[in-house]
């Protein structure tokens, strides 16, 4: 197993580090092939464990990695999500990660309960109503949504992005001032790039993802952002188009995927080197139990294996089971 991962860290490096084909290198191994039905079996072990589904997050993993994988939740697993995710629904129509943690709404989570409600199509399971109250009291004079009630609390992107997907899958983001929203948003938008974590900073994937879905949201987005974001988008070691670049740091399926969700929003996938990031995602596949690692060389994790199997439904490998319900690419 360990020379297995070995191999695997060294084509990764191949892939994202350096154009420079050693000898080494070029008689290195390939990744391992993945065996979706070895995955689909793993995670239907995770939902099998006592402590299922341990939190919001993780209960919309696991009906999305079905919804992709093309598994059937049974009838009692489906219950105990739906009444699980009821259960974390507080009296201010927020909702908490876990039903222990009761005082803890949060827009983030909320986000996660209600995205997992409409996968599930039992919105009427929740108070529909008291969420939205939740969300719009999380609105900032002068544009932007905060994560919880705590006093003082600041908005940034993620937050506000969490906010109005929320708002959208209860039908409300007109209930919105868009022009404070946008107007909000933009400064996170570095120029001529993507968006950024926090205000002058740099573009990363995920943030530049979040600020094209939330330009959407707010009917907002033009043709020169999206061609700007696509060409950031291109420029990443995610697209793997990139050849000459070094890095310090290991790349991470995380990123990957939120660069395939926004190049998919922005319909311009094909502009990826398919095979290559293929290649990327095999190396994090562990054959042992048909998971994903976070990095090369890390085990298997949940939230990992949940990125991997998003990064192949945008590469149209798994079909996405969310485009069957709101009819979204």
């Amino acid at each position: 197993m360990r020379r297995c991962r070995l191999w695997s860290v060294i084509v990764v490096l191949l892939l994202f580090f350096s154009a420079t084909h050693s000898l080494a290198m070029k008689e290195a191994s390939t990744p391992a092939m993945i065996d979706l039905q070895v995955t689909g079996e793993t995670v239907n072990r995770w939902r099998t464990r006592p402590s299922f589904p341990e939190s919001i997050t993780f209960a919309y993993y696991h009906v999305y990695m079905a919804g992709a994988l093309e598994q059937e939740i049974t009838p009692e697993t489906r219950q105990k999500i739906i009444e699980y995710i009821t259960e974390c629904q507080q009296p201010d129509g927020g909702f908490t990660p876990a039903p222990a943690h009761a005082k803890s709404t949060s827009v983030i989570y909320t986000y996660y309960a209600l995205k997992t409600i409409d996968m599930l199509k039992q919105k009427k399971a929740i108070n529909s109503k008291a969420a939205i109250s939740f969300l719009l009291a999380r609105v900032r004079k002068g544009g932007g949504i905060v994560a919880t009630a705590k006093e003082g609390e600041s908005a940034n992107l993620a937050t506000t992005y969490y906010g109005i997907e929320a708002l959208r899958l209860l039908g409300s983001v007109d209930s919105l001032d868009k022009t404070q929203m946008l107007s909000f948003i933009q400064r996170y938008r570095e120029k001529g790039r993507g968006f950024t974590r926090v205000e002058g900073g740099v573009s990363t994937p995920q943030a530049t993802f979040m600020g094209v879905r939330t330009l959407i949201n707010l009917d907002a987005l033009t043709d020169r952002i999206s061609s700007e974001v696509v060409a950031y988008l291109k420029t990443t070691r995610y697209s793997g188009q990139i050849k000459d670049q070094k890095y310090r740091l290991l790349p991470n399926i995380e990123a990957m995927a939120y660069t395939l969700e926004g190049l998919a929003t922005l319909s311009a996938i094909q502009q990826v080197d398919k095979d290559k990031i293929h290649e990327f995602i095999s190396s994090l596949y562990i054959p042992e139990n048909g998971g994903f690692g976070p990095k090369p060389g890390l085990g298997t994790t949940p939230p990992s294996t949940y990125h991997a199997i998003l990064s192949l439904v945008r590469l149209g490998t798994l079909p996405d089971p969310v485009a069957q319900i709101d009819g979204r690419q």
